[in-house]
């Protein structure tokens, strides 16, 4: 984490510069691929300082790779605003399309930068500005952590002070509006993921919404544990991590004694794509369900002739037992890579 918000402070402190700003209306979808970097490192005038910026910048993309997120992209497309003309060329066009990329990805810094620089290229009314000051609103949970002051708002601030501007005060309510909801209830929380997920018109609002789950999530809220689970079973919107969403599985239908939760996993269970078919499992999820008010009969009937009448003693037997805890495994854990990161894939947006 150290290295992530190490390369924030690049980011943010690279507004220092003097900027160029130009109006954009981008809909480039980048690769961000080696021959992307080879290009654009081509673009870097070659003395020995200026080099200096390629290897930077190659340690920022490995701890992109080992953190699953997409920061390198947003630096270079930062300096390429901002440029001089000392190293390179400015490219405020092509800077902005990157942005727009990334924050089409759900990249909530990305965001934040587009609605300030589009604050100052057509002020504070314009159909544009506003458009990017709400997605801005949006990505909070991703900028207001716990030393988010001192790590991003701080050298921000300061960046365009120093660039002869200050923050949108639109992002500065927006700031103080994030750093309070985020510190209240749950619930709150649950409901601005919830409206993302389910109404959200930009193609990063359940990248975002996930985030506002995971917010309410770490504060106990029991339905948000399961949706988020559920949201990465299924990949929806967002990279498909059940290994991730087990835990929060495990804990909505064992913990919470959630319906939905149970019934869900029932279906997994018998159909054996995400998690190992275990039609044992599967029945004893059901009756679990039905003991807790569900209408399961026709669920139960369905499954009752492909079980033993052995198997179906066994499932009734072990939800009598007073510890008794369902279970389930991935069916094929390499298929989706998730230890390939340091940390896990929480509400990832799809490269």
């Amino acid at each position: 984490m150290k290295k992530l918000r190490a390369a924030y402070s690049i980011c943010t402190l690279l507004a220092v510069l003097a900027f160029y700003p130009k109006e954009l209306f981008a809909e480039t979808v980048h690769a961000y691929d080696d021959a992307w970097w080879e290009a654009q490192y081509e673009r870097i005038y070659d003395t020995p300082k200026c080099r200096e910026i390629i290897s930077n910048t190659e340690k920022i993309k490995e701890a992109d790779r080992k953190v699953g997120l997409l920061i390198a992209p947003q630096v270079w497309a930062i300096g390429m605003y901002f440029a001089k003309g000392e190293c390179g060329d400015p490219a405020p066009d092509e800077a902005l399309e990157i942005l727009t990329d990334l924050a089409e990805r759900g990249q909530g810094i990305a965001a934040v930068f587009l609605a300030q620089l589009y604050h100052i290229n057509h002020g504070a009314n314009a159909p544009l500005t506003q458009s990017w000051v709400e997605r801005a609103k949006h990505a909070m949970p991703l900028i207001i952590t716990k030393d988010w002051r001192k790590d991003f708002y701080q050298p921000l601030a300061d960046g365009f002070q120093k660039a002869g501007t200050s923050l949108s005060p639109q992002l500065e309510r927006i700031f103080s509006w994030g750093e309070e909801t985020l510190g209240g209830e749950a619930e709150p929380l649950y409901q601005i993921g919830i409206r993302l997920i389910e109404q959200g018109a930009n193609p990063g609002d359940k990248v975002l919404g996930c985030r506002w789950l995971y917010a309410a999530e770490k504060k106990g809220h029991h339905q948000a544990r399961f949706r988020i689970a559920q949201l990465h079973i299924r990949g929806e919107g967002i990279i498909q991590a059940p290994g991730t969403a087990s835990p929060w599985l495990y804990m909505s239908v064992n913990n919470d004694n959630s319906v939905k939760a149970l019934l869900f996993l029932s279906q997994l269970l018998e159909r054996g794509a995400v998690f190992k078919k275990d039609l044992p499992e599967s029945y004893a999820a059901l009756l679990k369900a039905e003991h807790l008010g569900a209408n399961v009969k026709s669920e139960l009937m369905r499954l009752n002739p492909k079980l033993s009448h052995k198997q179906l003693k066994s499932a009734r037997w072990r939800l009598t037992l007073p510890n008794y805890k369902l279970s389930f495994q991935v069916h094929d854990p390499d298929k989706y890579q998730e230890r390939s990161l340091i940390i896990s894939h929480i509400c990832r947006f799809v490269p």
